[in-house]
């Protein structure tokens, strides 16, 4: 059986048994940056661990279950931010434009904005009569 298969049953084991640091441990050795952002979230109360997880491993489940727990603190920045590491760009545009925080949405996609994202930010722009965004 493969080691990282291994450590990953450890750490479920170790989850069963609420040694919630030793599963952390395993899932990280085991490189399932998803479990480990899910256990950090859900059992260990330590979410900036879970935010420098996935900005570091780009894990977009894991960057989808950090958006989810930002939405429910009503942290809308941290939402775009994650959603956009999810390559949930829709829902991530529609959030910024709900929470007039389409700068920041903007400023997160950068260089890697697509044609259509930059239609839909001028489109929201004129909308609300801001020509000079548009």
């Amino acid at each position: 059986m493969h080691s990282s298969k291994l450590l990953n049953q450890y750490a479920k084991a170790c989850e069963k048994a609420e040694k919630f640091e030793e599963a952390a441990l395993a899932y990280l050795r085991a490189h399932d940056d998803t479990s480990l952002v899910r256990l950090c979230l859900e059992k260990l109360a330590q979410p900036e661990r879970a935010f420098k997880i996935v900005r570091e491993s780009l894990s977009a489940q894991g960057a989808e279950l950090v958006a989810e727990h930002c939405r429910n603190l009503r942290d809308q920045k941290g939402a775009v931010e994650f959603l956009l590491k999810a390559k949930k760009t829709e829902e991530a545009f529609e959030i910024a434009k709900a929470n007039e925080i389409m700068e920041y949405y903007v400023k997160l996609l950068g260089q890697e904005i697509s044609l259509e994202e930059a239609m839909n930010v001028a489109h929201y722009y004129e909308k609300r009569r801001d020509l000079g965004q548009a």
